[in-house]
């Protein structure tokens, strides 16, 4: 693993620099791809997080998720298939894209799907399993799939569509009832995942999920000034709660009003700390080791934050120069990592090379 990692990073030598997001080569696009297929079949170990009720409940990962059950955790094995259905429409090599529909074909089933949406319709367990973090990347999936041009997309959608339903039924739901934002570095944080589901939303044009993104976006951050970058970040965050915010404040505010929103809540002089790049000290930790992770998070949401600031902004330059060394900075510090890492890192890799994020 360690060696493939290795690989990957050489790789990254040969992409297109200059622009905020570079361009991945072809040869660590299949390195990070290789990575997530490894896991999206490997039962354990595995974190659950799932709630024991009175009755005992003893189902392994497998017979609870039946498609979700690889890559440590749900929302991992999530993201894991999101970056293979990435690689399947950038890659160039015939027997690697073979293999990932064969493997998304044995995964997207019917009844496996339908078994994973039971889940989220029954019981204490499902309430908050996954919520908000996990909801956002599978409604990220769902979105990939609908603009992949492949003979079989059409019924990976169809196969889908009950649980993407259903996510955006619980997400909803769950949405209204909160009074104030979750503004942390790990997977409850609010603005994250507003973010990947307001890009959901515009695309397939649900007009109610926009609005209620955009009132309770506005609810919680639009009186926020002075994020505080410098306590930024916590041991064991991938992501940064301040350039989240930020991140879905982009989508929600049109340019001109996000401009003066974005200087009053990080000001110019506290630019600097948000381009910083992040090392942990543990890589074969399974917390500390977001670290790695976090810079990828920042790179992609400083892209977001760039593309909707003025071209003749100084922070505007100023962030640019720090998107580039965090992705590949990030992409180094990948191959000092295990299974710890390697679970989950492949896609955020993806999503930030690839400017995902982008309008």
């Amino acid at each position: 693993m360690t060696r493939q990692l290795s690989l990957i990073c050489f790789s990254l030598l040969f992409f297109t620099q200059g622009a905020p997001a570079a361009e991945l080569s072809e040869k660590a696009l299949q390195g990070f791809a290789r990575l997530s297929l490894e896991c999206i079949d490997k039962e354990y170990p595995n974190k659950t997080s799932h709630i024991v009720e009175a009755d005992g409940d003893r189902r392994s990962p497998k017979e609870m998720h039946p498609l979700f059950f690889g890559c440590f955790d749900w929302h991992s094995s999530v993201h894991g298939h999101w970056a293979l259905v990435k690689a399947l429409k950038l890659s160039k090599d015939e027997k690697l894209k073979k293999e990932i529909v064969e493997r998304l074909s044995a995964h997207f089933k019917k009844d496996l799907i339908l078994k994973e949406t039971d889940y989220f319709q029954k019981g204490l367990a499902s309430k908050n399993f996954e919520r908000p973090y996990g909801y956002a990347w599978f409604l990220r999936l769902a979105q990939e799939i609908k603009t992949l041009d492949h003979p079989q997309s059409k019924e990976w959608q169809e196969n889908l569509k009950p649980l993407e339903d259903q996510i955006v039924k619980v997400y909803m739901t769950s949405l209204k009832k909160f009074n104030h934002a979750v503004r942390i570095g790990l997977h409850a944080n609010t603005a994250f995942s507003m973010s990947h589901i307001y890009d959901y939303a515009v695309f397939t044009k649900n007009q109610e999920l926009l609005d209620l993104i955009s009132l309770k976006a506005k609810e919680f951050y639009l009186k926020d000034r002075n994020c505080p970058v410098e306590y930024e970040p916590s041991g064991e965050d991938f992501l940064s709660p301040c350039l989240a915010e930020a991140d879905i404040m982009a989508r929600v505010l049109p340019e001109k009003e996000f401009g003066p929103w974005f200087s009053k809540f990080i000001p110019a002089p506290r630019i600097k700390n948000t381009v910083s790049v992040q090392i942990p000290g543990d890589f074969t930790d399974l917390s500390i080791v977001h670290l790695v992770g976090l810079n990828f998070q920042k790179s992609w949401t400083l892209q977001r934050i760039s593309q909707s600031l003025p071209k003749n902004s100084a922070v505007k330059k100023e962030i640019e120069k720090g998107i580039e060394a965090l992705n590949i900075k990030g992409a180094e510090l990948m191959a000092r990592s295990d299974y710890a890492g390697t679970h989950w890192l492949a896609s955020f890799a993806i999503f930030s090379f690839t400017g995902a994020n982008l309008k």
